[in-house]
């Protein structure tokens, strides 16, 4: 298996960890887990998502987090 099968692999069962997990922290953990295996991809560009989060991440809103489920 070559190493962007591995990482596309790694990604995807990070994916179903966090469709196994309970706690929406634990939830965002695995899936921030799964972002980072595609990012080792060669030649991938982030989706807007992505590149939103990223500038959410360095600029801020201000605000803090909540851990609180609605």
């Amino acid at each position: 298996m070559d190493r962007q099968e591995e990482y596309r692999r790694n990604a995807l069962e990070a994916i179903e960890q966090s469709d196994r997990a309970k706690h929406p922290g634990d939830k965002a953990s695995w899936l921030h887990i799964a972002r980072k295996w595609l990012d080792l991809l060669p030649g991938r560009e982030p989706t807007e998502l992505e590149r939103f989060d990223d500038h959410a991440r360095t600029r801020g809103t201000g605000h803090s987090g909540s851990d609180s489920s609605h």
